[in-house]
């Protein structure tokens, strides 16, 4: 099944993040949400969006052409 996928680049988004999990959720969608953590977001984001259930998947930095 294809997930729905948002990227969160600092921990400012938290809140955002988790607000559009649930949301999805309570909508009856079957599509799971993943989150993809940019480098500069830090260290600490994907374990406060584990309880939120939501899947991560870490980005490698971004290196300008």
């Amino acid at each position: 099944m294809e997930p729905y996928v948002t990227l969160i680049s600092t921990p400012d988004y938290l809140p955002g993040v988790i607000a559009l999990g649930r949301s999805l959720r309570a909508s009856g969608t079957g599509r799971p949400l993943v989150v993809a953590v940019a480098d500069g977001a830090g260290a600490g984001v994907e374990s406060a969006l584990e309880p939120a259930g939501l899947e991560t998947l870490r980005l490698p930095p971004a290196v300008p052409p």
